[in-house]
């Protein structure tokens, strides 16, 4: 959902690489346009770690420290400065 100050989000996005040693995870999020004919809008999304539940997905032999597992964030706010635009990468607001 769109607010002011950024978009909520409830994703699961998975096999995040280094999400166990790590601030920031990004995933993908896709949004429906206003006029239900036009294709969806798609966001790259920096969100915190600390606000997302590990599921520990990835444990093989030698690879474990990878940290290469799901991560599931319910009900997050993401702010707009942390938003991009998918796929041309420019930010949606200007940073200071």
């Amino acid at each position: 959902m769109e607010e002011d100050i950024g978009l909520r989000i409830s994703r699961r996005w998975s096999f995040e690489t280094g999400c166990t040693a790590t601030n920031y995870v990004g995933g993908m999020v896709e949004r429906p346009q206003d006029d239900p004919g036009a294709p969806p809008r798609y966001f790259a999304c920096l969100a915190p770690i600390a606000q997302a539940q590990i599921e520990k997905t990835w444990d093989p032999i030698g690879l474990a420290g990878t940290g290469s597992h799901n991560v599931i964030f319910d009900d997050l706010l993401v702010p707009w400065n942390r938003i991009f635009k998918w796929p041309d990468g420019k930010p949606r607001n200007a940073y200071p």
